[in-house]
């Protein structure tokens, strides 16, 4: 994070606001780099790939709001995030459900000071093994879990990607993978 966008405010809550962020960006990524060392321990050279030789360091720090939709509607639609992984680190209520495709959705429950890492729709093709299945995931509103009367949940996620490219269509993210 550019300190230049942290000294063009004079607003001490703002300012607060920015090192708050940098501090979760700083530990999500620790987080990650734990993670894809575990990953490169069994398939050696990802580790480079992500954090050495990837001269665009493809981090993104997310806060995600979802507006209101009723009951057991969908808040996001099932997808793949695009890229590498993603690193979903914080939400306000549950409603994410994870699986290899639209069968096998379920919900993900929380426990204790925990990240859910899930591979992206690159991440087997980068990682060189079909081992891996990216994760398909949507997110469903829970009524009695609204943060408040105009938003149903918020959410932190960190996003990481290899390339630069933007070459994946909104279709390979938004139709499941036939699984082998």
């Amino acid at each position: 994070m550019s300190n230049q966008i942290e000294n063009n405010t004079g607003n001490p809550a703002v300012k607060n606001f920015f090192r708050s962020v940098k501090q979760i960006y700083n530990e999500s990524v620790r987080v990650l780099k734990t993670i894809i060392k575990v990953i490169d321990a069994h398939h050696s050279g990802i580790y480079d790939k992500v954090f050495l030789k990837n001269p665009d360091r493809l981090l993104c720090l997310r806060f995600v709001k979802y507006d209101l939709a009723g009951e057991g509607e969908f808040l996001a639609k099932a997808h793949y995030d695009r890229g590498f992984c993603a690193l979903a680190l914080a939400e306000s209520s549950p409603g994410l459900r994870v699986g290899k495709d639209e069968t096998s959705l379920e919900e993900v429950t929380r426990h204790g000071n925990t990240a859910i890492f899930m591979p992206a729709f690159t991440f087997n093709r980068d990682v060189g093994s079909d081992k891996f299945t990216p994760a398909w995931h949507d997110v469903v509103q829970k009524s009695e879990h609204t943060y408040s009367d105009k938003v149903a949940r918020w959410a932190i996620i960190l996003f990481a990607d290899i390339h630069s490219d933007n070459s994946i269509s909104y279709e390979d993210t938004h139709k499941p993978k036939a699984m082998v």
